[in-house]
């Protein structure tokens, strides 16, 4: 008897989890390169589809324009960093119900408790354990599936892609 490929059980997988719908698209972002590249490979080899970025800004351009499923997220990155980009996605109707797994290898106590105020998101302490990593990612989008994300509502208009006043340390993103 033939041992299905991984491939295969991942698409398997998708079929029945989503229920036949698309595939989910998660955005990794995180500062360190060879981090994420470890992680697109093993997310498409899950079966996902996966957009990439490397800092704060970046997550923030890539979640309004890409309406992801699901994000994983740095905290500690330059430019914007993930707490501040979680902030501003949370205030954008069009992201704020995106689902978020942090990444951090901070070990602050004062860090945890700010994560936990918000909603759809958890956190885990790098390094990383992948199967760790994917059971959580199936966990999360069996809980808030696609159609009750922030992916599937009507993308926001280019002029009003601009920061709030109330968070200064976050660029324009016309």
């Amino acid at each position: 008897m033939r041992l299905p490929a991984k491939k295969e059980v991942a698409s398997c997988f998708q079929r029945l989890y989503m229920g036949g719908m698309r595939t989910p698209k998660i955005l990794v972002v995180d500062d360190d390169q060879p981090i994420v590249n470890v992680l697109k490979e093993n997310l498409e080899m899950e079966g996902y589809q996966v957009l990439v970025g490397f800092d704060g800004s970046m997550a923030i351009d890539l979640a309004i324009a890409n309406r992801p499923d699901l994000l994983i997220l740095d905290v500690n990155m330059p430019f914007t960093n993930g707490l501040d980009a979680l902030t501003y996605l949370r205030k954008t109707p069009e992201t704020q119900d995106i689902p978020v797994i942090f990444m951090t290898g901070i070990q602050s106590k004062t860090l945890y408790p700010v994560i936990d105020r918000y909603q759809r998101v958890a956190y885990l302490k790098k390094p990383l354990e992948l199967e760790h990593l994917n059971s959580m990612i199936r966990q999360f989008l069996a809980k808030y599936p696609i159609e009750q994300t922030s992916a599937s509502k009507k993308p926001m208009q280019p002029d009003s892609l601009s920061a709030p006043e109330s968070l200064p340390f976050i660029q324009k993103l016309t």
